[in-house]
């Protein structure tokens, strides 16, 4: 998946994909039986549900991304904005 790196999306996103394909070879495996038509069937459907999943996430993590590498002085000041009152309650719960 072509994600930025520093959120670690791409690998989380290849681990599920993974275990998807591991359970898609599985099945195949446990039912030698299965009709080559009900085998691409399914494959097509894991493929769809994957490039769906994935694609929402690529697009997530190109927007983060660009809220990271911003160059606008107004967007920059927002973004830190943002992250100074979450840090407040961040700090402000771990204090209980």
């Amino acid at each position: 998946h072509p994600m930025c790196p520093f959120q670690g999306q791409g690998a989380n996103m290849g681990m599920v994909d993974g275990l998807q394909l591991a359970q898609h070879f599985a099945d195949l495996a446990n039912n030698p039986t299965m009709e080559a038509s009900m085998q691409a069937s399914k494959a097509k459907i894991l493929e769809a549900d994957i490039v769906k999943r994935g694609r929402k996430a690529v697009l997530e993590s190109r927007n983060a991304a660009k809220q990271f590498h911003t160059t606008s002085r107004l967007q920059q000041g927002l973004r830190n904005l943002g992250f100074g009152v979450g840090n407040f309650f961040i700090k402000l719960a771990s204090k209980k």
